[in-house]
C-alpha cells in the first residue's frame, strides 16, 4: 500500500466503512476541505475522497485492470490518462461529456485540489 493510501482499519477509524448518508457526506466534505488546505498537495498529500457508496476509488479497478492511482496531489489529477480520468469521474458520479481539460478541472475541483 503506497503513501497516503488508506487501510481498511484506517477507514473504519475515520468512520468510512459503510458510512450512512449524512456521516458519509460530512466525511466527503472534510476530506475535500483538507485537500483545499494542502495547496498543490506536493508538500502535504491529499486525502482520498470517498465515493458515494463510502468506498475509496483506490479499492476499485478501472477498465484496464490496473488499480486506480491515489490522487495525492494536483499533478496526479491533471496528468492521469484520459481513460482513467473518465473512470474516476464515473465512480464519483460526475459528468464525462466535455473537453479533456474541463473533465480534469471537474475532478480536481471535486476532490478539493483547487
Amino acid at each position: 500500500m503506497g503513501p497516503g493510501a488508506d487501510s481498511e482499519d484506517a477507514r473504519a477509524r475515520r468512520g468510512l466503512a459503510k458510512a450512512p448518508g449524512n456521516k458519509l457526506r460530512i466525511t466527503v466534505i472534510a476530506e475535500q476541505n483538507h485537500n483545499v488546505r494542502c495547496g498543490s498537495g506536493l508538500c502535504f498529500p491529499y486525502h482520498i475522497v470517498p465515493l458515494p457508496d463510502g468506498s475509496l476509488p483506490t479499492d476499485h479497478k478501472p477498465q484496464n485492470g490496473d488499480a486506480f492511482p491515489a490522487i495525492l496531489n494536483e499533478r496526479i489529477a491533471y496528468e492521469m490518462e484520459e481513460a482513467c480520468l473518465n473512470d474516476y469521474l464515473t465512480l464519483y458520479g460526475l459528468r464525462t461529456d466535455s473537453e479533456l481539460r474541463h473533465r480534469r478541472h471537474r475532478l480536481a475541483r471535486y476532490i478539493g485540489a483547487f
